[in-house]
């Protein structure tokens, strides 16, 4: 029997600074830690024998400094919301010659 499986991936960055330029705040900036930035997801059914790869793309913006984004990634049951793992790591691009996108993370199952 497979199982149905949500695959999530949160590209994440850490140091956001927002500058405030009205309002009682004016003046400040404002710290963020850990933002999201993006998420991008799919839908997958496992069968415990067959391993299963997913490319999940996402653009880095200009402004973004590459060297504090974070992915998230996490794999939920669809069915009854139990979450089966989840990591963090640092962003890595594994964008190459024959990659459609930049910026791309390979998740393999």
């Amino acid at each position: 029997m497979k199982t149905p499986l949500l695959v999530r991936a949160v590209l994440r960055e850490d140091g956001v600074v927002t500058r405030i330029h009205s309002g009682e705040n004016e003046g400040k900036a404002l710290l963020a830690r850990f933002p999201a930035r993006q998420t991008s997801y799919d839908f997958i059914e496992l069968d415990g024998k067959t391993p299963t790869t997913r490319k999940l793309s996402f653009q880095i913006e200009p402004g973004w400094n590459k060297d504090n984004l974070r992915l998230a990634v996490f794999v939920q049951d669809k069915r009854s919301g139990v979450v089966h793992q989840a990591v963090e790591i640092p962003w890595r691009s594994t964008t190459k010659a024959s990659s459609t996108k930049p910026g791309s993370a390979n998740l393999d199952h």
